[in-house]
C-alpha cells in the first residue's frame, strides 16, 4: 500500500475573465487540509494576465500559472491542463466553484485504503446555490465512502441514483488519458462533456463515492450550462453522449443492459431539454410544449426499444403533468 505522501493531486483550473470568482476558487484549494497537491491555472483570457498579484495571494511553489498567448477555447484548455499535470491523480475545477477543505483528505484516505482495488475515481455529492458570493454552506464531518464496481456504478449514475459532477472527482490521470481527456459533445459549447466522463473512466476500474457534499457548485448569470437556451447544443450533445454509452456497453466484461442505460440517459436528457426550452422567453408556453413533445416523439422515442418506449412515454406524461399543475397553481396563487 502506498504511503499517503506518495498521493499527489493535480487541480486543473481553467479561467476566462472572472478574477473575483477565480480568487475564491484558488483559496478553496489552498485551504485543503491535505496539502500534497499542485494547482495549475490556465488563463484563456488574453487581454488580462493572471498573476499572484492579481489573485492577491502569496507566491506558492505548488501553484503554476499559465497565461495562454492564443485563445484555446474551453475544451482544448481543459485538455491542456491534463497534458501538463505531473501527478497520477487529477481533478478539473471551474473558476467559479469551490472545494470543501476536507475533500482532498477524504480522497487521499480512499485512495490509500484501496490502492490495490483498481480505483479510477473518488467522487462526492455536491451542493448548489444561486448566490455566487456565498461561502461554502455545508459542514462535512465524515470521510466514509461507498464502493461501486463499473456496471453497478454506470447503472446507478445513469438513472441518477448517484448525484455528482463528472469532472469534479479525484480521478486517475491514466484513465483520463485512456478516454482521450475531456471529450467534446455536440456542435457547440459542449454541454454534458463533463457528465459523460464518469461513464467512460468507469470502464477501467472501480468508483468510490462519498455522500458528503465536498463540492460547492455556484450558479450565476455567467454559468453557461445553467442559463443556455441553445437547444441544438443539447440535442447534438445527446447524440454523441449515446455513442459513448453504446461503446462502453459493448464491453462484454461489464455485462450492462444497454437498452436500460440508454433509456436512463434519454430520460435524464429530457428533463434538461425541457429546462433549456423553457428558459427561452421568446417562446410561448404552447410553443415550448409543442417543440418538447415533438422532439421526444420524433427523436428520443426512436432511440428506445419497445419496452423502454412505454417507460419514456409514462415519464414524459408524468413530467408534463407536474409542470402544467405547477403552472396552474402559480396562476391561481397570483390572483
Amino acid at each position: 500500500m502506498k504511503n499517503s505522501s506518495d498521493i499527489k493531486i493535480t487541480v486543473g483550473v481553467t479561467t476566462f475573465n472572472r478574477p473575483y470568482f477565480l480568487r475564491q476558487t484558488v483559496l478553496s484549494v489552498l485551504q485543503q487540509s491535505y496539502d500534497n497537491f499542485e494547482l495549475i491555472i490556465s488563463n484563456d483570457y488574453i487581454a488580462e494576465p493572471v498573476t499572484f498579484e492579481t489573485l492577491e495571494i502569496e507566491r506558492d511553489s505548488r501553484i503554476k500559472i499559465v497565461n495562454q498567448v492564443v485563445n484555446l477555447g474551453e475544451i482544448k484548455n481543459l485538455n491542456y491542463l491534463l497534458d501538463i499535470a505531473t501527478s497520477n491523480w487529477f481533478i478539473w475545477l471551474a473558476d467559479d466553484d469551490l472545494l470543501h477543505p476536507e475533500f482532498f483528505m477524504a480522497a487521499k484516505k480512499c485512495i490509500t485504503e484501496n490502492s490495490g482495488n483498481e480505483i479510477v475515481a473518488f467522487y462526492s455529492d455536491y451542493c448548489q446555490a444561486e448566490d455566487p458570493t456565498g461561502i461554502f454552506p455545508v459542514e462535512c464531518v465524515s470521510q466514509d465512502y461507498s464502493y461501486y464496481e463499473p456496471a453497478c456504478f454506470i447503472e446507478d449514475y445513469s438513472s441518477r441514483k448517484i448525484e455528482l459532477i463528472g469532472c469534479y472527482g479525484v480521478m486517475s490521470r491514466d484513465a483520463l488519458i485512456k478516454i482521450g481527456g475531456f471529450p467534446l459533445l455536440g456542435n457547440s459549447f459542449g454541454p454534458y462533456s463533463d457528465t459523460v466522463i464518469p461513464i467512460l473512466i468507469s470502464e477501467f476500474g472501480n468508483v468510490y463515492m462519498s455522500e458528503e457534499k465536498f463540492i460547492f457548485l455556484r450558479t450565476h448569470e455567467g454559468s453557461l450550462s445553467s442559463y443556455s437556451i441553445e437547444f441544438s447544443a443539447y440535442s447534438s450533445a445527446e447524440v454523441d453522449f449515446l455513442k459513448h454509452v453504446k461503446h462502453v456497453c459493448s464491453n462484454k466484461a461489464l455485462n450492462l443492459n444497454q437498452n436500460k442505460i440508454i433509456s436512463n440517459v434519454v430520460t435524464w436528457y429530457a428533463t434538461h431539454e425541457w429546462a433549456v426550452l423553457s428558459r427561452n422567453t421568446s417562446f410561448s408556453t404552447y410553443s415550448i410544449l409543442a417543440k418538447f413533445i415533438m422532439y421526444q416523439l420524433k427523436t428520443n422515442l426512436s432511440r428506445l426499444t419497445f419496452r423502454y418506449k412505454l417507460f419514456h412515454i409514462m415519464f414524459i406524461t408524468h413530467l408534463l403533468t407536474k409542470i402544467l399543475a405547477y403552472k396552474v397553481y402559480k396562476k391561481v396563487a397570483e390572483r
